[in-house]
Formats: C-alpha cells, structure tokens, sequence
C-alpha cells in the first residue's frame, strides 16, 4: 500500500490538528483442509487495514479504511475532524514520539522455509490417512495446513515509526471416533511452527496418540460425585484461567477502581508457588519489539513468589502515575501482556499425581464465554479430564460443573510441573492446586 503519510501529516498540520497517527496491518495466508482423504477447501486470501487517529481542539477523532486512495486525505481529514466532536479527550502526552532503543523480539526466524499450496496439499493428504489407519473406530479425519504472514506499521507526527512482521505455518486435526455401541466422541489437536511445514508435520505427529486417547478415553467417560478434590490443571487449562485473571492487572482497570488487585502492589495477591514475568521477545508468534502505543516492549517481573509487583500500563496510564510505561498497551489506554512465562517447578506430571495421590486431571473447560464473571472472578464451568488414582491417571470423567473464585484458586495452588511450553499464549507448565469443587449427578 502506497501510503503517504509524511504529506498525511504535513496537511494535518495545516488543517489545525494537534496530533495525528497512521497505524497500518496486513495478513496473507493459504490453507488447505482434508476431510477423510480428500481436498475439501484450498484458500489463498489476503487482507489489509489502515486507521487513522487524530486530535483536534483537544478532542480524539479516527477514521480506518481497508484501502487508501491518496487522493482522498483531505476527506479522511475531515472525517476525523468531524469525529472528534463526539470524541473524548484527549492530549499528545499520550503518544509516543519513538525516540527510545527497541529491543528486537524473535517475532521472524532467518531460517523460514517457504512451500507451496501443493506441498501442504501432500502433506495435509498423508497425515489424514495416518490418522485413518491407526483405529478402525475412526469415522471423519479433518487435517488443515496454513502459512500465514502478518505485518505491522506504527507511525505519527511526532515522529514514531516502527514495524515488524511474522510468518508461520499451523495445522490441526479433527477426529471422530465411534465405539461399537454407537457412542461417538470428537477431539482436536493444533501446532504452529516458524520454521518449515516438515517441522509443523513433525509437530503433528507426535500428538497423534495424544488425540487418539483423548478420543478414545471418553467413549463412557464417569461423572464424578459432588465435593473437593485435589487437582491438576492441564498446561492449556492453566493458561485459560490465567488469561481471565490477568485482565485485572490492566492499569486503566486499576484507574477506573474496577480491579479486585486496586491498592495491592508489593503485597500478596496469590500462593507463594506462582512467579510470572512478561517476556515479549521470545521465539513466539504473539511475541513484539512494540506495543500497540509504539512504545518498546521491554521484560520485567509481574509477580515474584505471589507478591505483585507491578500493574499492566499505556502510555496514557503511565502518565496519569508519573512513571515510564512498562509497554504493554493493547489500545484505548488498557493494557495487557504480550506472552508472559510462568516459573516451572522441579517434578514432571507423574510425580505431580504421585505426590497427590487421589485427584482429579481437569483438561478441558467449556462455556468460558458466559462462566466466568468478568468483575468477581467467580465461575462455574463444565469440565472434563482424567481421575488420578493411587497416584496415576486413571480413567475418564465429564459431565461435571467445577466452580469457585480465581482468586482462591490461585491462593491454592501449591506447584507447578517441570514441563514448560507454550499454551494459550503463555509459556507455562501443569499447575497442582490443594483442591477444587465440582458438583456432579452423584452425591
């Protein structure tokens, strides 16, 4: 896209504006799925965006566009002039004029390799049948492969430009398995790669039998009686109700007296067990040099041991404290983190359930859209997993509801597995809390 944005700003300037920023992405992709041995979909798609944002008399005004004609900047101008009548208040102390040192995060690697729409039509063919042969109770196999690209620009009139871009493969599998009573159970597997589509292949594969028991586990899966069982929460369901609670740590929440952690720094907020810091720069897909102000993304620890130690800020809350943003806007002045990393502990998942002795292994959680209460942090969520039984995973269970508060479930967790990866957009382990409720159809 041919985008004049010194000229944007020049005229900007001309027209009475205090502040004006261009914000450019894109994304490319194409995929291929498979359904029971055969092509069913092949894609090749791209897609781009432009905003704009604008001060005028002291007010905030925007405008976005998925295409930019430069013939038509006085328009958009005036667009954004008109906006900013019905917009808040704002102020160029809240943008940032790029004048910093960026620390370059591991957003692209040197060594990608590139392949072709039929290269992942082979493969996405080959893994399907593998899948196929290995259980004659499988009836549907869905295999899809993408590689995507996405691209960033941040630029401004005080003088911000910054951009940076990723390219990866992903893929994932969908299977239904049929019992011989007529039972029928579905499960997914997913994986990403930055390097080649033979490494994501790779990837897949060995989360074969992981998603074949997965199936396979619950054709009759029990329902658990009601009542408080020691629990180990899988690495993606650690990381979902990470995510949930982490939101409570945005400065503008803290500001607008919405947080449950107001007033709470450098005091316990959680077990002693749990220390999390903000790494952006690791090898990650969700991984950036800046954040959405263009501000430079930096490390730093968020809660040591339990204490926390500091809030998520923008540029604009930052101001409002007198203090450096710690680079962490996702827009509108919030904040959040990029990918944070929890510490692991020191035992692997087998002797975490041996340590627990009897338990539960929760690996799935449902209805996370309307389970959990966005303010309280109370929730009540249907889940599924394994019962661990004289200190080994058992058989199956579901159809049970586990309940409570995040905040008493991260007070009760009392450790961590020693085996780290990336889920859910953290880099975290299986987490071991003293105990949950579930309530279920046996009393």
């Amino acid at each position: 896209m041919n985008l004049d944005d010194k000229e944007c700003f020049e005229l900007a300037k001309k027209e009475g504006f205090d502040f004006l920023s261009v914000g450019y992405s894109s994304s490319g992709e194409t995929s291929v799925s498979v359904h029971n041995g055969e092509v069913e979909n092949q894609q090749i798609g791209s897609s781009s965006r432009i905003s704009f944002r604008g001060i005028f008399q002291g007010k905030r005004g925007t405008y976005g566009l998925d295409d930019y004609d430069p013939g038509r900047k006085e328009d958009i101008l005036s667009s954004i002039k008109e906006r900013s009548l019905f917009g808040r208040e704002d102020k160029t102390e809240n943008y940032f004029d790029g004048n910093a040192k960026y620390e370059k995060a591991k957003t692209r690697r040197d060594d990608f390799s590139p392949s072709n729409l039929e290269e992942r039509r082979k493969s996405a063919l080959s893994l399907c049948q593998s899948i196929r042969d290995r259980d004659e109770r499988i009836i549907n196999v869905d295999v899809s492969f993408s590689r995507s690209e996405e691209g960033v620009s941040k630029k401004n009139s005080l003088g911000l430009n910054c951009q940076e871009g990723t390219k990866y493969f992903s893929g994932s599998r969908y299977i239904s398995a049929k019992d011989k009573d007529g039972s029928i159970r579905n499960s997914e597997k997913g994986a990403y790669s930055r390097i080649s589509l033979s490494d994501l292949v790779t990837k897949l594969e060995s989360k074969i039998p992981s998603l074949l028991d997965r199936t396979r586990d619950f054709f009759h899966p029990e329902c658990l009686a009601s009542g408080s069982y020691p629990c180990v929460f899988s690495k993606g369901m650690a990381s979902i109700l990470l995510n949930c609670y982490m939101g409570q740590l945005s400065a503008k929440q803290v500001h607008k007296h919405l947080s449950l952690f107001e007033g709470k720094l450098n005091k316990q907020i959680r077990s002693d067990k749990i220390t999390i810091l903000h790494t952006p720069h690791i090898e990650y897909r969700g991984s950036g040099s800046f954040d959405s102000d263009g501000y430079p993304t930096k490390d730093f620890l968020v809660i040591d041991k339990g204490i926390l130690k500091t809030y998520f800020y923008s540029l604009e809350t930052a101001n409002e404290e007198h203090i450096p943003s710690n680079g962490c806007s996702c827009g509108n002045g919030e904040g959040e983190p990029l990918v944070l990393t929890v510490e692991k502990g020191n035992k692997n998942l087998d002797e975490l359930f041996s340590e627990r002795k009897d338990g539960i292994y929760i690996t799935e959680l449902k209805g996370l859209n309307s389970g959990i209460d966005g303010q309280s942090r109370q929730f009540s969520l249907p889940c599924s997993g394994y019962v661990i039984k004289d200190g080994k995973k058992d058989h199956a269970f579901d159809r049970n509801i586990v309940s409570g508060n995040l905040v008493d479930i991260f007070n009760q967790v009392v450790g961590f597995s020693s085996e780290a990866e990336i889920a859910g957009g953290n880099v975290i382990s299986d987490r071991l809390v003293s105990s949950v409720d579930l309530s279920g159809d046996k009393q």
